[in-house]
This record gives C-alpha cells, structure tokens and sequence, in this order.
C-alpha cells in the first residue's frame, strides 16, 4: 500500500542502511578526515555527522546537492578546507553512486526493466562525445564536456530513478529544492543589500547572485522554485494556501528577476505560457487574465526595481545599448546568440563529414574564440549539430522523444488523481522550463538540470503505473 503524501517527513520503512550500521562508518570516515585535516572545525564535524545521518535515511538530500552543485560550489571550495584538497563534484558524485549501489542491494528493488529502455540512446550518445574528442580542435574542453556529461548528467538521470521510490519522495525533492531556493534568496537578498550600503552597486547589485555564483546557476534555481510553487498555488484548494503560495512565487519572482539573466526569465515565461494554455483547465478568458497579471507583475517588478537592477532587461527592450565585440563588429547581447546559432547550423553543412559526424566534441569553441576554451553555441541543438552531426542530434531528439512520450502517458494516467494530478504538473513544467532554457543559454553539462527531471519523469510513471497494477489485484 502507497503510503500518504503527508508522512513525506517520515523516513523509508526499508531505508538502506540501519543506524547500528552508520556509527564505524562514520568512526572510520571521521578518524580519516582528522588525519589528514589535523585543523578542522568541530562545527564541521558535527555538521557532517547530522547531515550523514539525514542523508542514510534521505537520499534525495545529496541528490539535490547535486543539482545545486552550480551555486554551492564556489563557495564550498572557498570555504570549507577539505574540498580544497578533494574536488567537491567528485565526492558529491562518488557519494551518489554509494547511495545507489547500497539502495539496490539493501532494498532489493528490481528497477532495471523500468527504464533499461533508456540507456542505449544515452550511452551511445555519451560514446559519441568520446570517440568526437579524437578528432575535435578543441580536445581539452571536448575531454571535459565528455567526462562531465557521462558523470553528472547521466549520474543524475539513474540516481533520481534509483533512489525515488514514492510518491513523497518526489513530494520531498520538490519541498527541498523550494526549502533551498528559499533560503538563497534571503542571502542573495542580504548580500545585495550590504553591498548597496557600502557603496558597492556596480560589483554585486548589477547581477545579483548566490554566494558570488554564476548568476545564470542562480536564476536556473529560482526559476525552478517558482514554478513549483506557482503550480502548486493554482492547484491549491484553499484560498488561504494560494495566498501564501502565490505571495511566495512572488518573492523568487523578483529573485529571477535581480540576477538580471534573461534567458532564464523567458523560459521561465514561456513554460507559464505552455501550462496555462495547453495543461491548466483554465477558459481562453480566464486564461487572458492570470496571464494577463503574470506580465503585469513582471513589468511592475521592472518599474519599481531600481534602475541599476533592470538595467540588461531595459537594454534587451531597446535592442542596442547592450554592447560587445564579435569579430571586430558590434552587436547586441541577442545579436549573438543568433551569430552563434547561424554559425553553429550553417557549419555543420560543410561537408558530408560534418553533417554526419560534425566537428568534434568540444570544437565550436575553436570556431568561435579560434582557442581550446570553454565555449559554446548556447543551444543544445544547435551545440549537437555542429560538433556531433545529424546522427549526434538523431540520437538526442529521440531521447527527447521518448521522454515526451512518458510525460504524456503520465499526463493521461492523472487527469482524474488530485495528488498525482498535481505532482505531474509541476515536474512536467519544470521540464518545460529547463528545456527552455537549453534553447538560449549553456552547454550540455549546464543542462544537466534536464537529465535530472528526465529521472523525476521516468520515476513518476513507474510509481503510478505500480499503484495501477496493485489497484488491480
């Protein structure tokens, strides 16, 4: 029997691992952090106790770090000793595969045949990524793009299948993951306002952002919290939960909007767009006025900001005054996407190779900077073309389509489950968003986001095809 949405807080009946079993793992973990870090923090160490102990009994904890990992690494390094010596991704990483090889053998699930389906394309994908390093021009950012992607973007999609076994699994991912937000956002919030009073506008307020993060990594995260809640508001009952819930959509509304990254704003907008016309109930009539009202709280939040906040946003409006030189030539912000794009799809018809083979993992930095960096077309479609070929993108659109095919089969199987009702559309739409935002802004390693609600998709089917059957029998 499915247990209640309510008892999220409680921890799995069969969780992997008893607590008599934690404290000599945890004695020999301890005795070898001390040895090699004679310095470090008692803090610390309670800290890590707690959060070992969380995370036997809540595995969606360090899954979510994971997906975090983009605001939460810098300052990790920085500040935390230990991860100056061990690359925190790498250990993060190394803990999750821990946590999924515990899982299957201590709970004795039987998952492979749920999404074995999957692999082929994706494995042979992440081959491809290997086998284009041999001939890319930029064999440096390729090797990584190709490590990073097996790693974490893949570690990502089999870990969330792997560990999500309930229905109050996704339910806590989901709470955690606007708990999280929640809390950036103050700090965010915090740190901009001491720097406005100490006279620093320019360094910080300009682009807002988490603990000195990347602030497109910062505004993915609040435009992930917002649309959870945003759905959950509209599917709320009561009046008085939708007033909290839409007051707290507000509040991450105005954080996306202070980050000052417009690709994640538009994203964000058009996946509002698509679940209020093509998933919500709603009439073309009230359909115009929530609408209607999503716009005219963004345009509010753009007048009443202050100037030096809104000011990328005002520039993408005037078409121009946002500058920068690209081959000699000057053009705007989204002036370069479109270059970047143009070069990316005429590029891969250079020649029957490239059209079928592209130019190598990694190369449209070498195109574009004429150097072996960190560079890319800032679109998943057009970055697979041009350095994996047609069948590169073959393999991805179809990977793509047999998720949209799980997603509309979970679609269909909730239309008359409240609960079930409500879940499938917010991971539905934070999928939106996320694929969205792979449209206009990073790489494949960036849009591991994707992968990660590609697992909560796949997960969700197989939890409501089990009660399906159970109701069955």
């Amino acid at each position: 029997m499915q247990q209640s949405v309510s008892h999220i807080f409680h921890p799995p009946d069969n969780a992997f691992m008893p607590w008599w079993y934690i404290l000599p793992l945890y004695a020999i973990i301890l005795g070898g952090i001390l040895f090699l870090h004679h310095s470090i923090s008692p803090l610390l160490i309670v800290a890590g106790m707690i959060l070992f102990f969380l995370t036997v009994y809540f595995p969606e904890i360090p899954l979510v770090a994971f997906v975090f990992i983009g605001v939460t690494k810098p300052w990790i390094d920085e500040n935390i000793a230990i991860f100056q010596t061990i690359d925190y991704t790498v250990f993060l990483a190394l803990y999750i595969c821990l946590l999924i090889f515990v899982t299957l053998v201590r709970r004795q699930t039987y998952l492979l045949p749920s999404f074995s389906h999957f692999l082929p394309l994706l494995f042979i994908f992440s081959v491809m990524l290997f086998i284009g390093i041999i001939y890319s021009s930029a064999p440096s950012y390729g090797f990584e793009k190709a490590t990073r992607f097996f790693l974490f973007n893949i570690l990502l999609f089999l870990a969330t299948i792997v560990i999500v076994k309930e229905i109050r699994d996704i339910v806590r991912i989901l709470g955690i993951i606007v708990g999280l937000s929640f809390i950036f956002a103050g700090i965010m919030f915090y740190e901009g306002i001491q720097s406005l009073l100490g006279g620093d506008v320019i360094g910080v307020i300009v682009r807002m952002t988490i603990l000195g993060a990347n602030p497109i990594s910062s505004a993915r995260i609040f435009s992930l919290a917002f649309l959870i809640v945003l759905i959950a508001a509209y599917y709320a009952s009561r009046k008085s939960n939708q007033i909290i819930l839409y007051s707290l959509s507000a509040y991450f509304l105005v954080a996306l909007i202070v980050t000052n990254t417009r690709g994640p704003l538009l994203s964000t907008i058009a996946a509002v767009f698509v679940f209020a016309l093509l998933l919500s109930n709603m009439k073309y009539k009230t359909l115009a006025i929530y609408f209607g009202l999503f716009i005219a709280a963004i345009v509010s939040a753009l007048l009443f900001l202050p100037d030096f906040v809104t000011s990328r946003y005002e520039a993408l409006v005037a078409a121009g005054a946002a500058q920068q030189t690209i081959y000699g030539g000057e053009v705007d912000t989204v002036g370069s996407r479109l270059m970047m794009w143009s070069m990316a799809f005429s590029g891969a018809f250079e020649s029957v190779w490239t059209f079928l083979f592209g130019h190598g993992t990694g190369s449209f930095a070498s195109h574009f900077h004429f150097s072996d960096i960190r560079w890319y077309p800032h679109n998943i479609f057009a970055e697979v073309i041009y350095e994996l070929g047609i069948i590169g993108l073959v393999i991805i659109v179809l990977h793509l389509g047999q998720i949209t095919g799980y997603s509309s089969l979970i679609w269909k199987k909730t239309s008359h489950i409240g609960d079930l009702r409500l879940i499938a559309a917010i991971i539905l739409v934070i999928t939106i968003g996320s694929f969205m935002a792979s449209l206009v802004s990073g790489d494949l390693t960036d849009n591991r986001y994707l992968w990660f609600q590609f697992g909560l998709i796949v997960a969700f089917w197989r939890v409501i095809d089990n009660r399906s059957k159970a109701s069955t029998y």
